[in-house]
This record gives C-alpha cells, structure tokens and sequence, in this order.
C-alpha cells in the first residue's frame, strides 16, 4: 500500500497550491501528520485485535477478517490502525483512556473531507472578495458541496459525526470571514490586500484552475471522487 496526495484524485491541474498561514490553521492541515504515521503503522506486521475501545470505529477492528496492526509508543500510548471498505484508513490512539481517532484516505478518489474543506475556502472567498470575479465557479462549488454534504451524510460512521463535520465547517467558515475583516466604507472587500499570501498562493490557483475546466469536466472529477462509498477523510491533504 503506498502512500500518496489528493492529488491522485483528478486534480493535478491544480497545480503547486500553497495555503498561507490563516488556512494552515484550520482543520483541513490538523491531520497530515497522520499520513506519515498511517505509513509506518501499515508496514508493520497484521495481528489479531478483538478487544473493543468503546467507539463508533470498533466495528472495523472487530470485523470478521480485519487486519489490524497495534503498537504501543514510546510514551505509552496505544495505536491501533485498520483499514475500511473504500480503503479508508482508521488510525486510533488511546492513551489514559481518551481515544483520538483519525481517518487517512489511500482511495484513488482522495480525501472527501479535504475537497470538502478547499472547495468550501474557495467558495466563500468568491462570494467575500470584490476582486475575485469568478460566478460559474462559485456555482459549480456550491453544487460539488451539496454533493460532498449528502456524501458525508451517508458514509460517516454515524450521524453524530456528519453533524460534527457540517457544523465544524461551518465554525471554520464563519472564523475565515472574520479573519478577512469588514468591507471598505464603498462596501468593497479586495482580498488581494487583506490576505495576500493566500490570495496568490491559494485562491487565485484554485479558482483559476476550476475555472479552466468545462463544467463536463468538472462534474466528471466530482463523479469520480464521490464514486465509491468509504468514510470521509481529511488526510492526506495539501
């Protein structure tokens, strides 16, 4: 099993996107780490693993067949990894009885929860910043997130987590909004003065590059990312 990037899922067109300091504080960044990890704990040697942690992920470690790898780190934590239908990594870590749990996506769809998260940046920077004049983008967004909304809706390991999802972006949107501050006194926001790193680093890419697509062509990425059902993942990302 080898490890890759988003990438793989269609959008090489996106070319070398760099998010600026205000994205790589959100929550589409918190799991990379996990991509290097869910490397190693992979390599290591399947075992037998029946004891439950008390979570909603318990039933992929306990499924008829599953091959779970384990290990305990140097600081007493213990580490369990299996991977799902969709090939959807569950990484879980349990230390003093706490369980953290993160999802690393190895499908060549890619990480939903990470489109989810980009596609959703983008679309409220559309709408925010006078100086980004891009409507058939906005609309193809707002269509691929309805899409991604009901996808998560559907595949999350239970509801309470799809709804931890949608009002996490939710928080996560309204946070970006402010951080880009009120308009001007003619009511005008330029963005390319408010944020500029991310505006040339990440905005303009993204949206220059949607907007290089036929809608065919961009429907078919969404159709290809959404194709196999598996449990929405944030990692790997950008």
């Amino acid at each position: 099993m080898s490890c890759h990037l988003w990438t793989r899922s269609g959008f090489q067109q996106f070319g070398n996107v760099r998010p600026g300091r205000t994205i790589l504080k959100s929550g589409a960044f918190k799991y990379v780490a996990a991509v290097s990890l869910g490397c190693l704990l992979l390599s290591t040697p399947a075992i037998a693993q029946t004891e439950s942690w008390d979570t909603a992920y318990d039933r992929f470690f306990e499924a008829p067949g599953a091959e779970v790898s384990s290990r305990t780190d140097e600081n007493g934590t213990e580490i369990r990894e299996v991977m799902t239908p969709g090939e959807v990594a569950v990484i879980q870590f349990r230390d003093d009885g706490e369980v953290r749990t993160a999802l690393v996506d190895q499908s060549d769809g890619g990480p939903v929860g990470c489109m989810r998260i980009l596609f959703a940046y983008t679309k409220h920077s559309i709408d925010a910043c006078s100086d980004i004049d891009a409507p058939e983008v906005a609309a193809r967004l707002t269509s691929a997130l309805d899409r991604i909304r009901v996808f998560v809706e559907e595949n999350a390991v239970n509801a309470y987590e799809a709804r931890r999802a949608e009002s996490g972006l939710q928080r996560e949107m309204e946070e970006f909004l402010e951080d880009l501050g009120d308009p001007g006194p003619d009511g005008t926001l330029i963005c390319e003065q408010a944020i500029p790193d991310i505006f040339h680093s990440f905005l303009t890419p993204m949206v220059d590059s949607f907007a290089s697509m036929s809608r065919e062509e961009f429907n078919r990425i969404i159709d290809g990312a959404l194709e196999v059902p598996r449990l929405p993942a944030k990692a790997p990302c950008l």
